[in-house]
């Protein structure tokens, strides 16, 4: 069998002196001309999934952002580095940020309570701790007291810098329900 010279290119652009055996690459370059399908350019810090698709580092860390499946098989990603580095990526770019949600739970009052409470703010509804500290003299201390709250941590995708610097600034979250 003969050996051709790869069909590749070197980083000043001239012709790569290794030889290939199958295809038109050789080891080095074989991935030379695979695009990466998020952004359909040259792939970029090559990340091969656990289903053996591969994208770029960046366009991969933006799509697990939001998402946790390969964009093309729709595969759950499992790999638990990939997704603290995204993590990181996200905070880091200004896309993702942690809020704490603190959930005031009602179900201890009776109808008459709830009616009260609503006097002074609606359920389900979203406020920040400056809002609901400037609510809570305005409530009867008996029924603040059978009050029950329970604390989440959230990661809220954010689609803009201002939407980033918006709950940056109130990033515990008070709800009544």
């Amino acid at each position: 069998m003969m050996k051709y010279q790869c069909n590749g290119t070197n980083s000043c652009g001239n012709r790569c002196k290794l030889k290939r055996k199958y295809s038109d690459f050789c080891k080095t370059h074989e991935y030379q001309n695979e695009n990466c399908t998020i952004c359909l350019n040259y792939t970029k810090n090559r990340i091969t999934l656990n289903c053996g698709h591969f994208f770029c580092k960046y366009c991969i860390y933006r799509w697990m952002c939001a998402n946790h499946n390969c964009p093309l098989c729709r595969t759950p990603i499992n790999d638990h580095i990939l997704h603290s580095k995204t993590l990181t990526f996200g905070i880091r770019n200004k896309l993702l940020i942690f809020i704490d949600e603190v959930f005031i739970n009602t179900m201890f009052l009776t109808k008459d309570e709830v009616d009260i409470l609503e006097n002074c703010v609606s359920l389900n509804q979203i406020m920040y701790e400056e809002d609901w500290e400037n609510i809570k003299p305005s409530i009867n201390e008996t029924l603040l007291s059978k009050l029950e709250y329970t604390e989440k941590k959230s990661i809220v995708r954010t689609a803009d810098e201002a939407e980033w610097d918006y709950y940056n600034k109130y990033n515990k979250m008070f709800i009544l329900h």
